[in-house]
């Protein structure tokens, strides 16, 4: 029997995190998934970032999934947390630091620029 996932959904942000356990002089991005899934245990969740760590059944997945997240993430000194409890569902915060110079995108030459945005998965 399959689980739902719940209700999912992403949110980002520009802050100054000067202070908490993420602060790092000037400005950083924040991205923020959450999901009213199943969530997971202490056990689960120390071990999630483990390259080939997977729950899912045999065949079913590669355990690469967050491994590469949790490295990307470091190569782009960033950071990132977790916080889950079981039946109520799981918050990933990925904190980047703020690019000081807009960088316009390949084949264009205005910069994009997002200051703060919502979705639903």
């Amino acid at each position: 029997m399959r689980q739902e996932a719940g209700k999912r959904g992403a949110h980002t942000s520009v802050n100054d995190f000067a202070h908490g356990p993420y602060a790092n002089a000037g400005d950083q991005v924040l991205l923020s998934l959450s999901d009213t899934g199943s969530g997971m245990t202490a056990e689960t969740r120390a071990r999630i970032f483990e390259p080939f760590f997977t729950t899912k059944a045999a065949g079913r997945g590669t355990g690469l999934g967050l491994a590469t997240v949790f490295g990307i993430v470091q190569q782009s000194a960033g950071k990132i947390s977790v916080e889950s409890d079981v039946g109520r569902g799981t918050r990933f915060r990925i904190y980047l630091p703020r690019a000081l110079e807009p960088q316009a995108s390949a084949g264009s030459t205005e910069p994009t620029e997002l200051a703060e945005a919502s979705l639903r998965l």
